[in-house]
Protein backbone atom coordinates (compact mmCIF):
# COMPACT_ATOMS: atom_id res chain seq x y z
CA UNK A 1 0.00 0.00 0.00
CA UNK A 2 0.98 4.11 -0.39
CA UNK A 3 2.66 5.04 3.06
CA UNK A 4 1.17 8.19 4.54
CA UNK A 5 3.43 10.45 6.80
CA UNK A 6 1.59 11.34 10.07
CA UNK A 7 3.00 14.89 9.50
CA UNK A 8 1.30 17.14 7.55
CA UNK A 9 4.38 18.76 6.22
CA UNK A 10 2.10 21.82 4.08
CA UNK A 11 1.42 24.15 7.28
CA UNK A 12 5.18 23.93 8.27
CA UNK A 13 5.89 24.80 4.49
CA UNK A 14 3.17 27.57 4.63
CA UNK A 15 4.76 28.75 7.75
CA UNK A 16 8.75 28.73 6.89
CA UNK A 17 7.61 30.67 3.69
CA UNK A 18 5.74 33.36 5.46
CA UNK A 19 8.56 33.74 7.49
CA UNK A 20 11.12 34.02 5.25
CA UNK A 21 13.31 30.96 5.99
CA UNK A 22 12.63 29.02 2.04
CA UNK A 23 11.40 30.38 -1.09
CA UNK A 24 10.03 28.18 -3.67
CA UNK A 25 8.61 28.37 -7.22
CA UNK A 26 6.72 26.20 -9.60
CA UNK A 27 6.80 24.34 -12.63
CA UNK A 28 4.16 23.22 -15.13
CA UNK A 29 5.06 19.72 -16.34
CA UNK A 30 3.62 18.74 -19.92
CA UNK A 31 1.04 16.49 -18.42
CA UNK A 32 -0.46 19.70 -16.84
CA UNK A 33 0.33 19.22 -13.71
CA UNK A 34 2.53 21.93 -11.33
CA UNK A 35 5.88 20.44 -8.92
CA UNK A 36 6.88 23.02 -6.95
CA UNK A 37 10.45 23.52 -5.38
CA UNK A 38 11.28 24.99 -2.21
CA UNK A 39 14.81 26.43 -1.60
CA UNK A 40 16.31 26.94 1.72
CA UNK A 41 17.42 31.10 2.16
CA UNK A 42 20.16 32.17 4.45
CA UNK A 43 17.51 33.02 6.91
CA UNK A 44 16.35 29.54 6.84
CA UNK A 45 20.02 27.87 6.99
CA UNK A 46 20.76 30.08 10.40
CA UNK A 47 17.51 29.28 11.91
CA UNK A 48 18.62 25.63 11.06
CA UNK A 49 22.44 25.91 12.65
CA UNK A 50 20.72 26.93 16.22
CA UNK A 51 18.04 24.13 16.12
CA UNK A 52 21.05 21.52 15.10
CA UNK A 53 23.37 22.83 18.04
CA UNK A 54 20.48 22.72 20.65
CA UNK A 55 19.89 19.32 19.56
CA UNK A 56 23.91 18.29 19.61
CA UNK A 57 24.17 19.49 22.91
CA UNK A 58 21.28 17.83 24.19
CA UNK A 59 22.74 14.69 22.73
CA UNK A 60 25.81 15.17 24.10
CA UNK A 61 24.62 15.86 27.67
CA UNK A 62 22.20 12.74 27.65
CA UNK A 63 24.78 10.54 26.61
CA UNK A 64 26.84 11.60 29.78
CA UNK A 65 23.87 11.06 31.99
CA UNK A 66 23.87 7.45 30.35
CA UNK A 67 27.27 6.98 30.73
CA UNK A 68 27.75 8.11 34.48
CA UNK A 69 24.34 5.67 35.05
CA UNK A 70 25.41 2.78 33.46
CA UNK A 71 22.49 2.86 31.64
Amino acid sequence: GVQTCALPIYPVISRLLHAQMISSYTVALENGRNRTYYHIEDKGRAHWRLLKNGYDQFIRISYLITERNGD
